[in-house]
């Protein structure tokens, strides 16, 4: 398998986005929203990863549903924890926004969430994520 893929992930269609974005709270100004995907694996180049990656490329356009079923924020970020799919993340999450000093990988650090008062479900498709000068995997 090329090692050309940055992350795997489950990637939500444009209505799950938008239902994501008209039922939580809106984001503050300055945050930059993203509410595209949950992460499966990141492409640490370690033999973890690859392992992740093989298993992915198994499932890739498979559709998958999510449930969001918290709402957790810090200083960096916004997120929703999810489940409906594995992920090698130890809180499996979609990052919604961050802030002027976050990136999307401190939703991994967020240590206080809410419940929701009820399960948003959203649509998504395997896939990986390859920069845009690289062919992406068959």
């Amino acid at each position: 398998m090329e090692n050309n893929w940055i992350y795997w992930g489950v990637f939500l269609d444009a209505a799950s986005r938008e239902s994501l974005f008209d039922v939580l709270p809106p984001i503050p100004d300055g945050y930059k929203p993203y509410g595209d995907h949950m992460t499966i694996i990141y492409n640490d180049g370690s033999e973890n990863a690859q392992k992740w990656g093989e298993i992915c490329k198994k499932q890739k356009g498979q559709k998958v549903t999510l449930s969001a079923t918290h709402y957790g924020v810090s200083d960096k970020a916004i997120a929703v924890k999810v489940n409906g799919f594995p992920s090698n993340n130890k809180q499996p999450h979609i990052t919604v926004a961050t802030s002027p000093i976050g990136r999307p990988v401190d939703s991994n650090k967020i240590e206080h969430w809410e419940k929701l008062s009820e399960p948003i479900f959203l649509i998504g498709t395997v896939n990986c994520f390859v920069p845009k000068n690289k062919k992406p995997q068959e």
